[in-house]
């Protein structure tokens, strides 16, 4: 059985722990209360004329124990409350008066512990209405854009039906634009409840609006060409015709809307509505929480102590305002009503999947299917192995180790693609199942849609599935590459499981994660376009794993070259390497381009918020750019030259890297932490971990030194080699995300809150420009 400590800390927001009531403290507080005098003794202080008496009978002592026990539930404690100052006269705090006496028994702990639990009940108490007060005008203006959003729906509606050449009228979804007489005079304010603003999109003659300020963000390529073409085409019908005077009503102004505006209107304010009714089932699960943390530390109190305050002071705790308000309640009845009346025309039950999206349960198929696959793939691994050793390591004839090493060579990359993606597929669901198991919000941090949010388990199957298919394949290609003498076939193989990697990511079906898949290629599209994606945590993120790829990227220009150009007919596996000079081109591209996805995100963020930490963070991915090629060009020019400068500037990077590694994205080596070169907030209770990672960090940073002293391990050959040293920094980028979203999770150091914070579509015209 889950103990309430263990609860509270998997069921509280994490971004609000602070203002949670601290259970941990307080029953550290209850362990130093000493144990109480016995209650004869207290019996006794408090009735000693009885001392002369006879003895009381058993049924008199039980008497006179109840009366006793009732006197000491009654004054053992008395809450008072106060308000503060003028200027906060709606805040009020909670003070606890001990009427037991020191002579009574009473130690001076107990006052400690009184004094720790009213600051916790004054902090939740506090922390609950800045929320609910923040909640609550985030509703008014979201009811206020719902407002303006259901009449210009009417208006775009009737605009179309009234349109003679539009023959389908409201249901003709491609008609661009729709020409409207919008009122100048703005909506009428009112006290309406959120219930009120659905009955209004049943209207039948709704009052037109002036231009209601739809404002759409040009932050993607589609939005800010069709921003532009629509100025164009705006400017082009101002100059080129005039409205009639038909058109014109008095006091109105002639207005464009087409209908994929509003149609971002709808999906913002869904989004927004969706977002508030989550803040609003967080805040509800703060007060239940909160209210269960303090009976239940008051329950402890009075079983230690032997009296009884927990009568009191938890009728003081349920009048509090946090717990006796029912603004929430209200809140969120209201909401519901109006998205279902809304956005979901009326359907309940897709109208609760949306605000109230349930976690699919894990399936025991997955488990059974995932130990399927991995011992099928180890066991063709083995396989491909004992025959790769049978047919060419013990074998010493010059002739066979030529055929060895041209069979590596034409099969090594492709086959090491495919294995360096799983093998970062296998280690990011090892993040994954460390961060639920530390309960780091990820989910919340990459902002994953209801239904995205991958489990470790199920990203392993994924893994070990394709690991099936490729190292079957793998076995097969070599037992026909031994014994027929078609480059075709051979080729085809190892070129046809990476079409097969590339046609289960585009498959539009709806099987193996497809919308996962589909927010994987979003993110993708966002990472090649960076200049015109506004970034978000879960786009550079992926783009960092991509600069720990670049071996990958490497080989997939040489698979590329060698199968596309069909170099594979002559099996001259020297036609795509580096002396060549158009290949040569292209490899500097493909070793420079992940760095430049970084840095167009830096590029793009500093323009957005303006944060010169943006630019610094850019130096590093144009040095780490620079690197690879001065990298690249060593490889080609094996001269002592390039070789003083590839060192250099490699060693100035890591440096440069490491440093932002540790005190930036880890946020440790803090000088003033109470935590030596941490941080103050660590998940891992073992500190040496820190450490220890720090190191490792630091020895995988350097790496690259390999490429350098050309090392050899114990005759294994260099394809493997080179394989291993392009997995250590795989695994050095998987063990960087842990600490990186842990981090984040603690300290929100990319600004992330417990609630996203949408911008609303329309501009509120009583705002300040």
């Amino acid at each position: 059985m889950v103990n309430f400590a263990e609860r509270l800390e998997s069921q509280r927001v994490p971004e609000w722990k602070h203002a949670f009531c601290d259970y941990s403290q307080l029953k550290k507080d209850l362990e130093n209360i000493k144990a109480q005098p016995q209650r004869l003794n207290l019996l006794t202080a408090i009735s000693p004329r009885r001392q002369s008496y006879q003895a009381p009978s058993f049924r008199q002592l039980g008497s006179l124990t109840r009366r006793i026990s009732g006197r000491l539930r009654n004054a053992a404690v008395k809450v008072h409350m106060r308000h503060l100052p003028a200027d906060d006269a709606d805040k009020e705090l909670y003070e606890t008066e001990l009427l037991v006496g020191l002579s009574h028994g009473e130690v001076e702990n107990e006052r400690i512990f009184f004094a720790r639990l009213d600051g916790q009940l004054n902090k939740v108490n506090l922390f609950y209405k800045k929320k609910e007060q923040e909640f609550y005008e985030k509703a008014d203006e979201i009811k206020q854009q719902l407002e303006k959003l259901v009449t210009m729906r009417k208006l775009l509606k009737e605009q179309e039906d009234s349109d003679p050449s539009n023959e389908k009228g409201s249901n003709n979804s491609n008609a661009d634009s729709v020409m409207l007489n919008v009122e100048l005079s703005s909506i009428s304010e009112n006290d309406a409840s959120l219930e009120e603003v659905a009955a209004k999109g049943n209207m039948s003659a709704p009052a037109l609006a002036r231009d209601f300020g739809l404002v759409v963000p040009q932050d993607t390529p589609s939005l800010l060409i069709g921003a532009l073409k629509q100025k164009v085409m705006d400017d082009i019908s101002n100059h080129s015709r005039q409205p009639t005077a038909d058109e014109v009503l008095p006091g109105s102004s002639f207005t464009k809307f087409d209908r994929k505006r509003v149609q971002y209107a709808e999906k913002t304010l869904r989004d927004a509505c969706m977002e508030l009714y989550r803040g609003l089932g967080y805040l509800r699960r703060f007060s239940s929480l909160n209210v269960t943390a303090f009976s239940k530390i008051l329950k402890k109190y009075d079983k230690k102590t032997g009296r009884d305050a927990s009568v009191v002071y938890m009728k003081v705790v349920e009048d509090a305002y946090f717990h006796s308000s029912d603004k929430v309640l209200k809140m969120m009845d209201g909401l519901e009503k109006i998205f279902i009346e809304i956005f979901t025309d009326g359907n309940h039950k897709r109208a609760m999947a949306l605000l109230r999206p349930v976690p699919k349960s894990a399936s025991h198929k997955v488990t059974f299917f995932l130990g399927l696959f991995t011992g099928f793939s180890l066991a063709c691994l083995v396989a491909f192995f004992a025959l790769l050793d049978l047919k060419w390591i013990q074998a010493t004839d010059n002739s066979l180790q030529n055929a060895k090493n041209l069979y590596l060579s034409a099969i090594y990359p492709l086959f090491s693609i495919m294995a360096l993606v799983l093998l970062h597929l296998c280690l990011y669901a090892w993040n994954l199942y460390s961060w639920r198991e530390k309960r780091v919000n990820y989910a919340f941090i990459f902002g994953l849609p209801p239904g995205l949010e991958i489990k470790y388990r199920e990203l392993l199957i994924i893994a070990m599935g394709l690991a099936t298919l490729v190292t079957a394949t793998l076995l097969v290609h070599f037992m026909i590459y031994t014994d027929v003498t078609s480059n075709l076939l051979t080729a085809i193989m190892p070129f046809s499981i990476l079409v097969v990697f590339l046609l289960l990511l585009l498959c539009p079906l709806n099987i193996c994660y497809r919308s996962t898949r589909f927010f994987f290629l979003t993110c993708l599209k966002h990472i090649v376009l960076a200049p015109f994606y506004k970034v978000v945590m879960v786009d550079f993120f992926l783009a960092d794993q991509l600069t720990s790829q670049m071996y990958m990227f490497r080989n997939v220009e040489y698979v590329l070259c060698y199968s596309i150009f069909g170099h594979f007919k002559e099996g001259n596996i020297d036609s795509c390497t580096s002396d060549n000079l158009d290949f040569l081109i292209i490899a500097y591209v493909v070793s420079m381009v992940p760095y430049w996805w970084r840095l167009a995100q830096c590029i793009r963020r500093w323009i957005d918020e303006r944060n010169p930490e943006h630019i610094t963070n850019g130096v590093k991915y144009f040095s780490a750019l620079v690197a690879a090629g001065v990298a690249l060009t060593y490889n080609h020019q094996k001269t002592t030259t390039w070789l003083a400068i590839f060192i250099v500037i490699s060693s100035v990077v890591a440096v440069y890297q490491l440093y932002w590694d540790l005190y930036k994205d880890w946020g440790l080596l803090r000088s003033g932490s109470k935590n030596y070169l941490l941080r103050d907030q660590l998940m891992l209770r073992r500190k040496s971990l820190y450490y220890a990672s720090m190191g490792l960090n630091t020895i995988l940073r350097f790496a690259w030194l390999q490429s350098v002293t050309q090392m050899k391990f114990f005759g294994v050959d260099r394809h493997f080699t080179n394989w291993f040293f392009a997995s250590l920094e795989v695994v050095r980028r998987v063990h960087w995300n842990f600490y990186r979203l842990e981090n984040e999770h603690l300290n929100n150091v990319g600004n992330f809150r417990a609630t996203k914070v949408i911008p609303l579509p329309f501009i509120n015209p009583d705002e300040d420009d």
